[in-house]
C-alpha cells in the first residue's frame, strides 16, 4: 500500500507542524508552486546530488510517507526519498521525473496569491506565527524576488527532509511504476 499524506496548508496542518518555521510554510508554497528548477543547475550536478543524498538516506523514521501534497491541486508535489527507495523506487527513475519536472511550467501568480493567503490565515488565526514576523519575512523575500530558501534548522534537525520535488504528473507516473495505480489522492 502507497501512502499518500495530504497537508492543506491552506487548511492549515502545516500550519500547525510543531517544528516547522514561517520559512519551511514559505518554502512549500515556493516548491508547490515554482517547482525545483533552482535545485537543477545541471543534469550532472543533479543527478550527483541525487545519488549522493540516496546514499546517505538511513532507514525510515515510523510516520514518514512517499509523497506529500502541501497545497490541493499544485503542480508540484514532494517525493519523499526513503519511502520511495524502501518500496522499491529506482533513482534512475526518479532522476529523469525530476529533470522533466526542471521543465515544468511554474505558477509565480498562484505562488503569491498563496503566500499572500498564508499571511492572512496567520492574521485571522492568531496562529502561533506572529504576523509581524511573516509581514517581516515577506518584505525580505520580496526584496530578493521571492527566492528558493533552505528548511529552518530547527525543522531540519527534527524532520530530516529528504525528498524531490517533481511534477504532479510525474509523480503520477512514478507511483504507477510503484503500485499499479494511477492518481494522487487529494
Amino acid at each position: 500500500m502507497i501512502l499518500v499524506l495530504v497537508l492543506l496548508v491552506l487548511a492549515g496542518p502545516l500550519l500547525e507542524e510543531p517544528f516547522a518555521e514561517l520559512q519551511d510554510l514559505y518554502k512549500a508554497v515556493h516548491q508547490s508552486f515554482l517547482g525545483p528548477e533552482h535545485a537543477i543547475p545541471s543534469r550532472e550536478i543533479a543527478e550527483r546530488y541525487l545519488r549522493a543524498e540516496w546514499a546517505g538516506l538511513g532507514p525510515a523514521a515510523p510516520g514518514d510517507t512517499l509523497l506529500v501534497t502541501e497545497i490541493r491541486g499544485a503542480p508540484f508535489v514532494r517525493l519523499h526519498l526513503r519511502g520511495y527507495r524502501d518500496r522499491g523506487g529506482s533513482i534512475d527513475s526518479l532522476l529523469a521525473a525530476f529533470l522533466r519536472s526542471g521543465a515544468a511550467p511554474r505558477d509565480s501568480a498562484r505562488f503569491r496569491l498563496t503566500w499572500e493567503e498564508v499571511g492572512e490565515r496567520i492574521r485571522a488565526r492568531g496562529s502561533r506565527f506572529e504576523a509581524s514576523a511573516y509581514d517581516s519575512l515577506d518584505a525580505r523575500l520580496s526584496r530578493l524576488g521571492y527566492p528558493a530558501v533552505h528548511h529552518s534548522a530547527r525543522y531540519a534537525a527534527a524532520r530530516r527532509p529528504a525528498y524531490r520535488v517533481v511534477a504532479r504528473e510525474e509523480a503520477e507516473r512514478l507511483l504507477r511504476l510503484l503500485a499499479g495505480q494511477g492518481r494522487i489522492a487529494e
